[in-house]
């Protein structure tokens, strides 16, 4: 059976729950440090990727990512090379997720950057909506 989503329905959800004083203790939270979208959808990332286990240690552990890649999320992904992620991350461990796993979860975040300018500019592009 298929469902159809009500634009509107969501819509008025979004309006009625999309603001800051609902996320907490939702990783996501550390989303409300940047202003722009592009950093935001790395950041996103990063916390959507480590959001298993305790949410203290989430977020722990996605701020101290977050701290390596500086201001920027964003232009972090677009310029760190290969060296610099595996020296920026070397010893990297949270649960299960390991510094390989991260590098690659940055670098593939990055290439798709700099390929189509964002990851939602990727995503649409994927989803045929460019």
């Amino acid at each position: 059976m298929r469902t159809v989503i009500n634009k509107n329905a969501l819509d008025k959800l979004h309006r009625r729950y999309h603001r800051r004083d609902f996320v907490s203790p939702d990783p996501l939270e550390i989303l409300y440090n940047y202003d722009a979208a592009e950093d935001r959808e790395i950041a996103g990332l990063v916390a959507s990727c480590l959001a298993y286990g305790r949410v203290a240690q989430i977020l722990k552990t996605v701020v101290a990512v977050l701290e390596v890649m500086g201001p920027s999320p964003r232009r972090y992904i677009e310029s760190a090379r290969l060296a610099r992620l595996r020296r920026d991350f070397s010893g990297f461990k949270y649960r299960f997720t390991t510094e390989q796993e991260m590098i690659a979860l940055l670098r593939g975040a990055g290439g798709m950057a700099r390929r189509h300018g964002s990851l939602d500019r990727c995503m649409a592009h994927c989803l045929g909506r460019n």
